[in-house]
């Protein structure tokens, strides 16, 4: 497993998006001089803010298509969907559990997750 870790941390450091996805900017050569504990937590830093950002997207795809499909049965301007989206999001308790739930399919079903998300985003337009 570390071995597997090892490379997709290179990979982010090759490709130019360690900063990104690690919290600072990392190099093929200092990822490859880790020792396995190191490459574990780093990779579980990756894991973290990567499952993050992909649930946020999918948060955000759900409310703007719940605000277009509750504006097909309820009279809401379209120039309103962004606003009840927010609102929603914002919620505590909305955004918490909606939180919850994206971060259950992302462990889940991640392989999937980018054709629903590119779904949702097409659904939205």
């Amino acid at each position: 497993m570390t071995t597997s870790c090892r490379e997709r941390l290179a990979a982010l450091a090759d490709g130019g998006q360690a900063k990104q996805y690690l919290g600072r900017s990392w190099t093929v050569d200092q990822i490859d001089a880790m020792d396995d504990d190191e490459v574990k937590r780093l990779y579980a830093r990756h894991e973290a803010r990567l499952g993050a950002a992909m649930t946020k997207t999918l948060r955000q795809a759900a409310m703007q298509l719940y605000a277009g499909v509750t504006s097909m049965f309820l009279p809401i301007p379209p120039e309103n969907r962004p606003l009840l989206a927010a609102d929603l999001e914002a919620d505590p308790f909305v955004g918490h559990a909606l939180s919850s739930a994206a971060c259950e399919l992302y462990h889940r079903y991640g392989m999937y997750l980018a054709q629903l998300t590119a779904a949702l985003t097409t659904a939205r337009q």
